[in-house]
């Protein structure tokens, strides 16, 4: 596939800023800060997702790096606190030391009900590379998605996604949206799906698999949206005076309200903190 700059690159979380704002879509997923020489998009930090980073990054690694029979838990937690240490402070989004050691107490939790399960601490995951799904011609519009956790089970792939923060809404579009790219990339049918809150539970809940056709159509309807609204450059605020909610952080970050704590190289952001 050719390169196209004009591509429209969709996922679960550009799908919902765009659906809540559409300058909250135009700030997080078009918006590139030249002021640093590295155009990169920009982030502004929350103790939040970097909880949920630190958390899916330590899993990741560990699942990944070490073979199942030299697993154990010092090594999930030495992967943790070394995720945990790029991040201090207000790159972290942490109003002071005594919050950050909360949220890291949180996550050391977390980890912990994973590593007590043995079916997942000991089982190493499929991994893609980059799993995308045209939806509009070749190149004008493409699905994206990182998959926390995907396996094959005698019958057939399972798809699961670790939670640290919030309960997903039950109308969601997530795991549909993961089981598009997973059946459309490995050619094989999505049998089972399911949510891990890992800071109460100590295993996955299962939901429901549902009609794929209507998750594509949806979303092939909403990305007609989206490439109208670019090319009309209709970023405009739901607010009816100043910024919603939704978007009031990000415009601080580009208008010089918020201090620039970090140039993460790793995901190509430009990191600001907003007290």
């Amino acid at each position: 596939m050719a390169f196209n700059p004009n591509t429209i690159w969709i996922s679960h979380t550009s799908l919902n800023d765009f659906d809540k704002c559409r300058q909250l879509y135009y700030l997080r997923n078009l918006y590139r800060d030249k002021k640093y020489g590295n155009n990169f998009r920009i982030q502004v930090a929350s103790p939040y997702l970097s909880l949920g980073e630190a958390v899916h990054d330590a899993i990741n690694h560990f699942v990944t790096r070490y073979p199942s029979s030299d697993r154990d838990k010092d090594k999930l937690i030495y992967e943790y606190n070394r995720g945990w240490g790029l991040k201090p402070g207000k790159i972290g989004g942490y109003k002071d030391s005594v919050q950050e050691q909360e949220f890291k107490e949180r996550g050391e939790a977390m980890l912990e009900r994973f590593y007590k399960n043995n079916y997942f601490s000991k089982r190493t995951p499929i991994h893609i590379d980059f799993p995308k799904l045209p939806l509009l011609g070749e190149d004008d519009a493409i699905l994206v998605g990182n998959f926390d956790w995907l396996e094959e089970t005698p019958e057939g792939l399972h798809i699961l996604d670790f939670k640290t923060g919030k309960e997903e809404d039950e109308n969601s579009q997530q795991l549909p949206i993961y089981s598009l790219l997973a059946e459309y990339n490995l050619k094989k049918p999505v049998t089972k799906v399911s949510y891990w809150y890992l800071d109460r539970d100590s295993e996955p809940i299962e939901k429901k698999v549902t009609d794929l056709k209507q998750t594509l159509e949806r979303v092939k309807q909403k990305s007609l949206e989206m490439q109208k609204t670019i090319q009309n450059k209709d970023f405009s605020c739901n607010a009816d005076i100043g910024y919603c909610k939704h978007c009031h952080e990000y415009y601080s970050a580009i208008n010089d309200q918020a201090e620039h704590v970090q140039t993460d190289f790793k995901r190509k952001r430009e990191v600001f903190y907003l007290d």
